[in-house]
């Protein structure tokens, strides 16, 4: 099958859904195009830094190629559309369509599958409360007056739309006005094939070895991308009141610019503590290395695709069912028993040294949500599994 995938970003170095949907579809015997907009790292893309290079050109990400186009129309980085779309469909006539979000290139795979009626068209939707409408202008003038419109005028060539959690599905409803029965949970999943070649390499006692942790000392992860919202802060103050001298912290990540004093202020809440280690950002197998020396992830606030990697990865979760700011619910990834869920009071100091006492407490119990995770991880969060539901029909 020819699959043509259509996105804002495709950064290669990271463990994104764009691309690990794309190197999964071409594990399960297909051919993969992407098309993506100019900028190559995920972090000039978020805080909306100028991209380094705005050139049309191809590159590949292993046996994935992206083409990347500069926007022919970018509206204060809220609405983008490339140049050359309706080429490239014709060129390399795909089976299926992947649009990433209400793209405005919509129009083009429309467009497509009326000359071509075999073709598939899918979409997947991430905007929800928390990170879209979170103003009047967002809302009744981004979405309900310029996104939904556009949606509407093209939702006959829709297939299926997969929002990626549950608040998705919400937001879609509210907003969109698009029926419960009409969406399907597609979850963010990770790279179970890369998890497994890393673990057989003994990842978990290279990284205990290289940290200075002992074999039998147990260990939390957390991290991701820094800043306030996540509350690690309140993860650290929490940890350094445990007075557990066989318990280290792992704080995987950074703060980007944007963050900077936030990292700066958590290692000078550290303090150079002999159980709490920075090791900065990692990707791919790196990263994956480092949540399988862990014992247990814990994330106060803000959901993160690290929350996936982590089950993935056979690791339980202690995570908040919201932020300061708004509420949700993690509880769809809650299959096998394989995750605590802390309503928003008891996201503090006081409440997370609690738990994490009455976790290393009980082995027992922390051997459960262990059991849970892997079951989870294989069943659920594997992209072999994700892949084949985007293609049943």
């Amino acid at each position: 099958m020819k699959i043509v995938m259509l996105c804002d970003l495709y950064d290669v170095r990271v463990q994104y859904q764009e691309n690990l949907l794309a190197r999964y579809y071409v594990k399960n015997g297909h051919e993969v195009v992407v098309i993506a907009g100019p900028y190559d790292d995920a972090f000039d893309f978020v805080a909306e830094r100028p991209a380094k290079d705005v050139s049309r050109r191809e590159i590949w990400d292993g046996p994935v190629r992206v083409v990347k186009l500069p926007y022919h129309v970018n509206v204060l980085n809220r609405l983008r559309r490339f140049a050359g779309v309706m080429e490239i469909l014709e060129r390399e006539r795909p089976d299926l369509i992947f649009v990433h979000d209400i793209h405005l290139n919509l129009r083009e795979a429309a467009l497509f599958k009326r000359r071509h009626p075999a073709t598939r068209v899918v979409m997947d939707y991430h905007a929800d409360f928390s990170n879209s409408a979170k103003n009047w202008l967002s809302l009744h003038v981004l979405h309900r007056g310029i996104r939904r419109p556009f949606f509407y005028r093209y939702r006959w060539a829709i297939d299926r739309i997969f929002p990626v959690v549950p608040q998705s599905a919400e937001f879609l409803q509210l907003v969109y006005g698009v029926p419960s029965a009409e969406m399907e949970l597609l979850p963010l999943g990770s790279d179970v094939d890369l998890i497994a070649e890393v673990a057989s390499r003994g990842a978990r006692a290279d990284v205990r070895a290289s940290l200075g942790i002992a074999p039998a000392a147990r260990v939390i992860v957390s991290g991701g991308r820094l800043a306030p919202l996540k509350e690690t802060h309140v993860l650290l103050e929490a940890f350094l009141a445990l007075n557990a001298p066989d318990t280290h912290l792992i704080i995987v990540g950074e703060g980007g610019r944007e963050h900077a004093d936030y990292v700066v202020a958590l290692r000078g809440a550290a303090a150079g503590h002999p159980q709490v280690h920075f090791p900065g950002w990692r990707e791919g197998a790196d990263l994956f290395a480092m949540l399988l020396s862990a014992d247990l992830a814990v994330f106060p606030a803000s959901q993160s695709v690290m929350w996936q990697h982590a089950l993935a990865c056979g690791v339980p979760l202690v995570v908040g069912e919201g932020t300061s700011i708004w509420e949700q619910d993690p509880s769809y990834l809650n299959r096998h028993d394989n995750m605590i869920i802390l309503p928003r009071h008891e996201v503090t100091v006081e409440g997370l040294q609690g738990h994490l006492n009455a976790l290393l407490a009980d082995p027992a119990r922390l051997a459960t949500l262990t059991e849970g995770a892997r079951r989870v991880g294989g069943e659920f969060l594997s992209y072999h599994r994700i892949v084949a539901q985007t293609l049943s029909p």
